[in-house]
């Protein structure tokens, strides 16, 4: 399945499925795989891979991406940020991954000790991981539209978080068909 562990959560997509009680584990497991290769179809991975990514990485970085926003629009704003630290191997330094990491997910506020906190799924240090990269998986599961949205960005246009929320962000990475 090309997946491991880490990375099978990546097939599950949130959507509507019809699942019969007499399905084996193993036909839903082909029928999720059958649906993730029909999404990551050979234009979507090309896209994925022109921003330097596997669609695993897509999935994980939507998930940190809509985590850290209820609005959509933002998503290629956040994304084209969160991409440029990778870009350049800055830490990502994203609350969600904080919140995750320590599982304050009734936290109203990202702390200091929470960004401190060892884990592999913290990005403000990833103290078990020698780059400054993702997550090992995605922290949430996304709707496809999310991926999409996110990653309608290009890094090298997007500049930094203090970009203003009037400009547009630019289009065109990975569509929605």
């Amino acid at each position: 399945y090309d997946m491991n562990t880490e990375t099978a959560r990546c097939l599950f997509m949130p959507d509507t499925y019809e699942v019969y009680w007499t399905m084996t584990a193993e036909q839903l497991f082909e029928r999720m795989y059958r649906d993730y290769r029909r999404f990551w179809n050979e234009r979507r991975r090309a896209e994925a891979e022109a921003l330097g990514l596997t669609p695993q990485q897509v999935y994980t970085l939507a998930s940190i991406v809509a985590s850290e926003t209820t609005n959509p629009r933002e998503y290629p704003v956040i994304a084209g940020l969160y991409l440029n630290r990778l870009r350049i191997g800055m830490h990502m330094q994203a609350c969600p991954t904080a919140v995750f990491a320590t599982r304050k997910f009734s936290a109203r506020r990202v702390t200091k000790a929470m960004t401190n906190y060892p884990s592999p799924y913290n990005t403000y240090i990833n103290p078990s991981r020698r780059h400054k990269s993702l997550t090992p998986r995605c922290t949430l599961l996304r709707a496809s539209t999310s991926i999409c949205a996110l990653t309608r960005t290009s890094p090298a246009r997007m500049c930094s978080a203090s970009r203003t929320p009037s400009t547009p962000p630019q289009r065109g990475s990975i569509s929605a068909n």
